[in-house]
């Protein structure tokens, strides 16, 4: 569902989109409109994905511990 306008604290935009995991962009919700997109999507490409094979070495732990959180 593509959600628009302001919900207690977040204010949403629109414009969700299908992406197939290597990258191409299947279909895309309009902005600024609520909408409900409905793909159907090959998921047979996922074993294709590299996000499952590179994810863990691509990981950054070192620079993760110079991050710092804000609280407010």
């Amino acid at each position: 569902m593509n959600r628009v306008g302001q919900e207690e604290l977040l204010n949403f935009a629109g414009g969700s989109f299908v992406v197939y995991p290597a990258g191409q962009v299947v279909a895309r919700a309009p902005e600024g409109e609520d909408f409900i997109l409905l793909v159907e999507c090959d998921l047979s490409q996922v074993k294709e994905a590299t996000a499952q094979r590179f994810f863990l070495p691509d990981r950054r732990p070192d620079f993760y511990r110079h991050l710092k959180l804000i609280q407010d």
